[in-house]
């Protein structure tokens, strides 16, 4: 979807028709998973091919640990759980929208930071090609890869290559930082929420 309004923007009708072909491939694909997942006989077949996924996750990247079998018996029997009616996935959509376009004006304020014109023409393809090797990365967070495709759609979009260099580690610099921050609080609450931890400390105040 990402890429098919990314070439809109940018006049290219082969560009739109392929990413609107492909979300709707991916909408199809998902929307199978969860109708097989709401049958037993749908998820008896969804497991196995889960669990070998899983292994082979386990095999690359060590994670996650545990049983495959058992995660992914769980994990397709959450899916089969799973009730989302049409307000629902319509406030997601709109958050996730959000959360996009908040941080692709993240890497434009970064490209504008580095002394750069901001291609505000092709800046949904520049970001979206990001988000896609983010989305097929086998390192954490993308590391590695993200900035190599982000640095090389700069380029391709006119950019000269020290300020698409300088422009991709600040925005990274301050994904990550955001990212870190919102973890530190997570883990905070969470080991804070533990029976027996941080016994007599005063609750966190907003």
């Amino acid at each position: 979807m990402i890429a098919a309004v990314g070439a809109v923007l940018t006049g290219n009708p082969a560009g739109a028709a392929t990413g609107l072909l492909t979300s709707c491939g991916s909408a199809a694909a998902i929307a199978f998973l969860v109708i097989a997942a709401h049958s037993p006989g749908g998820r008896a077949r969804l497991a196995p091919i889960a669990a070998s996924a899983l292994r082979l996750a386990q095999r690359i990247a060590r994670r996650p640990a545990g049983n495959p079998d058992v995660i992914a018996a769980r994990v397709t029997g959450r899916l089969g759980s799973l009730q989302l009616g049409p307000w629902s996935a319509g406030y997601l959509l709109a958050c996730a929208v959000l959360n996009w376009a908040a941080d692709a004006l993240c890497l434009a304020a970064a490209i504008a930071a580095a002394g750069a014109p901001v291609p505000w023409g092709k800046l949904v393809l520049v970001w979206g090609a990001g988000v896609g090797a983010s989305t097929f990365s086998l390192t954490p967070f993308g590391l590695g890869v993200v900035e190599v495709a982000l640095i090389a759609a700069l380029a391709a979009a006119g950019i000269s290559s020290p300020q698409a260099v300088g422009a991709i580690l600040l925005y990274r610099i301050m994904a990550f930082k955001l990212a870190g921050l919102i973890w530190v609080m997570y883990l905070h609450l969470h080991s804070a929420g533990k029976p027996g931890n941080h016994a007599g400390s005063p609750p966190l105040s907003a």
